[in-house]
């Protein structure tokens, strides 16, 4: 059975009660682990179960009995939930013996090494299976993302104007495991009231919004060198990638470039501010201004389009990646 993202988010809140196992495969290893983490800290059958994580390898050679791991329950938190990492087309004969012989006691998760075609023997089974489910890991768009939102804040009774759950969805974009946990805190934070303001996000989500990202992004856009090396290094020893780096970049580069088309239409800062989106928040004003004082137009139409090739160039050289994102980034801020 094949899910979209859609389907994916209802999923995670309530599973088919047959489900036997989960396949997540693509082309990002850091959008599947974002993924599998959002089912993880989402699906009720992951809360209270400890994640126990084998290699197709060790399966193949029979240094584990995967049937035994699936049946011997922790003392205190029952079966163990097991992920199965780097698997391919090799796993499926055995999928099929253990799912054509016994009923898994307890639903089990296998993560491709890879993309993987529609003509991939994995990929097949999990699709064409009632009980087994496929989830491509894809980028999701910003309507993806915000009816995921939307769909945890309704759940709580809560609402939020459009401009500021669309901030939201950029906000969460590259960290989808982290939507349910932050909004949680949000609307602990909001109580009993049922609209979410600007100013509840900014102080109920104050750590996510000061995160080392968007430092990251302001020693760039203030074309400090020392900075950004530093918080560059720090972004990456805290599982940031170079790819995730550069759409940040990107995000931002463009809400300026939009912020200076308005402003040289004649609309005043504070129009720009609420019209831009995602909405500035209103203690990056500040930023705001100082930023549209050191890119101009043709600058930021400039730094937006190498970027764009960066991100392509990490793309087809992955093992090169972090030293061809410092590098060229440097290189445009010197």
């Amino acid at each position: 059975m094949k899910l979209s993202s859609q389907e994916f988010s209802r999923f995670c809140q309530k599973p088919k009660p047959s489900f036997l196992s989960i396949l997540f495969y693509g082309e990002e290893e850091a959008l599947t682990d974002s993924k599998i983490q959002l089912f993880l800290s989402t699906a009720p059958l992951a809360q209270k179960t400890s994640v126990h994580q084998i290699y197709e390898e060790d399966i193949l050679q029979e240094k584990v009995i995967l049937a035994d791991i699936l049946s011997t329950p922790d003392l205190f938190s029952g079966p163990p939930l097991v992920l199965i990492k780097n698997a391919t087309d090799k796993l499926v004969p055995f999928l099929k013996n253990l799912l054509e012989n016994t009923t898994p006691p307890c639903p089990f998760i296998v993560r491709s090494v890879t993309y993987l075609k529609p003509t991939s023997k994995l990929r097949k089974l999990y699709e064409e299976h009632e009980d087994l489910v496929a989830m491509a890991c894809y980028a999701l768009s910003t309507k993806e993302v915000e009816l995921q939102i939307q769909t945890i804040l309704s759940a709580h009774k809560k609402k939020i104007s459009p401009p500021l759950l669309e901030n939201l969805a950029h906000l969460f974009q590259d960290n989808l495991f982290m939507v349910k946990p932050e909004l949680e805190k949000l609307i602990l934070y909001v109580g009993p009231r049922e609209i979410i303001e600007e100013k509840d996000v900014r102080l109920g989500l104050s750590g996510l919004i000061s995160s080392g990202s968007d430092t990251l992004t302001t020693a760039f856009l203030d074309r400090n060198p020392g900075a950004f090396s530093k918080h560059f290094k720090l972004q990456l020893t805290e599982e940031g990638t170079p790819i995730g780096i550069l759409r940040a970049l990107n995000m931002y580069l463009v809400r300026l470039h939009e912020a200076h088309t308005l402003l040289n239409s004649g609309k005043s800062l504070d129009i720009v501010m609420r019209s831009i989106r995602p909405a500035v928040f209103f203690t990056e004003k500040p930023q705001l201004q100082r930023h549209l004082k050191l890119w101009s137009p043709a600058a930021l139409q400039k730094a937006i389009e190498h970027i764009l090739l960066l991100e392509v160039e990490c793309k087809l050289n992955s093992s090169l990646a972090e030293d061809l994102c410092a590098h060229n980034l440097l290189k445009e801020i010197a």
